[in-house]
């Protein structure tokens, strides 16, 4: 009886550190860590407790699989690397590969648990809105006599937004894109209590997003909401006249925000002015492409085994410096894309393994009508594109989080189905 009781206690910490996690993700980076140094301890306690847990065979799933590997491929990255102080910060931040796989070994990770582990991550996200956009409305109040038509301008967006909480506000609208797209996936009709709740909710979100500028998210959230709508229109048969009315609010409103959000209209324009035509900030670095083209010449001269994740910055910059980007090389940017950041520090095959990856997610989405992880999966690999998400830990960590669980939920209806089928 005791025994049992102990591991009933196990399995209702691993719970709570799941929550913790959620909850804790959009909020500051030391809370955050707090609670992975709890999770380390209770998986520690658990191995201590029940070591045939940790058996090989729990590790076979795909998803867990590559975690592994790729933080294997971090360690050699580590060793190859002669600055062992940076290489070892990497390895640091990413031990949420390792980390969260474990915590759910034998957690019986039910639609209750993925439900609640949503909703405080939307909680969470909500309040850093609701914080973050009256920080910046009281600021303005003071300095304008227009308080609101300020609240959009450039001084209150994008690094100003969430300065209050001080991390990127790109990873910021990232969280909010699945945090919207999860409310809207619990709207199922279209007059109902539940469904204006939502409403509200999302309604502090979407402001919240917009005030970021971020413009990947924002065509991320505008991806995923065609691809949702149509989804749904095939398979719900949408009447012709909420048809057309969905399809004309989606042709709108990225319109609306281009003439009436200054700040997404300037960052847009920048993207046309300095990345497409190459203007002077095209040839000092500032644009993004000419980081890129640099990440590659550096790639081609190591395709396979990379330089390291201590030392690829530092050849980064070298080449900026070479290529006279100044203002790159001043400071110091890593490649923003993902892909390429994982090549050019571990080399060819981990950046395999994560396309690999990010197309399974995409398959076991589909398979088992997982929205979460189809919106998951869209997102993060338009992220990918144009930020080396896996470098901080903010990104690290929702990304660990969220593909572990939902990949986790995924087997245990396998795991459900079977029983059943055994039953009958």
């Amino acid at each position: 009886m005791l025994t049992f009781s102990s591991n009933l206690l196990i399995q209702d910490l691993k719970k709570i550190s799941i929550y913790l996690l959620f909850f804790s993700l959009p909020l500051s980076i030391l809370v955050n860590n707090t609670f992975l140094i709890l999770s380390l301890l209770i998986i520690i306690i658990n191995f201590l407790k029940n070591p045939h847990n940790y058996h090989l065979d729990r590790f076979k799933n795909p998803s867990t699989l590559f975690f592994f590997i790729t933080y294997l491929f971090l360690i050699h990255g580590y060793l190859i690397s002669e600055n062992k102080e940076i290489a070892l910060d990497l390895l640091v931040r990413s031990s949420s590969f390792i980390i969260i796989p474990l915590l759910l070994v034998n957690l019986n990770f039910s639609k209750k648990i993925l439900n609640t582990s949503m909703y405080l991550f939307c909680v969470s996200v909500l309040i850093v809105a609701i914080i973050s956009i009256n920080y910046r409305f009281f600021s303005n109040a003071i300095n304008t006599n227009r308080p609101f038509y300020a609240l959009f301008r450039y001084y209150n967006t994008y690094n100003n937004f969430i300065d209050f909480f001080r991390f990127h506000p790109s990873y910021y609208a990232l969280y909010t894109v699945f945090a919207i797209s999860f409310l809207f996936s619990k709207i199922k009709r279209i007059f109902s209590i539940k469904t204006l709740t939502y409403i509200f909710l999302i309604i502090p979100l979407l402001i919240g997003l917009i005030m970021t500028s971020s413009k990947i998210n924002l065509i991320s959230i505008l991806v995923i909401g065609f691809l949702t709508f149509f989804w749904v229109s095939i398979t719900r048969k949408l009447s012709p006249k909420l048809f057309i009315g969905f399809l004309i609010i989606f042709i709108t409103f990225p319109i609306f925000l281009y003439n009436y959000v200054p700040n997404i209209k300037n960052r847009f324009n920048w993207v046309i002015e300095h990345e497409i035509n190459q203007s002077d900030r095209y040839k000092s670095g500032q644009s993004r492409l000419s980081r890129l083209s640099s990440t590659i010449s550096l790639i081609k001269q190591k395709p396979f085994i990379g330089y390291g994740t201590g030392d690829s910055n530092k050849h980064l910059v070298e080449e900026y410096e070479k290529r006279s980007l100044t203002y790159a090389a001043e400071r110091k940017f890593n490649s923003h894309n993902q892909f390429l950041e994982y090549w050019v520090k571990i080399g060819v095959i981990p950046v395999l393994l994560l396309i690999v990856y990010l197309v399974y997610s995409l398959h076991q989405a589909n398979k088992f009508k997982n929205f979460h992880l189809f919106v998951l999966t869209i997102s993060i690999s338009l992220f990918f594109m144009v930020e080396s998400v896996l470098l901080l830990q903010k990104g690290i960590v929702f990304f660990a989080l969220f593909f572990n669980v939902l990949h986790n939920y995924n087997k245990r209806k396998i795991v459900n189905n079977n029983s059943i089928k055994k039953l009958s």
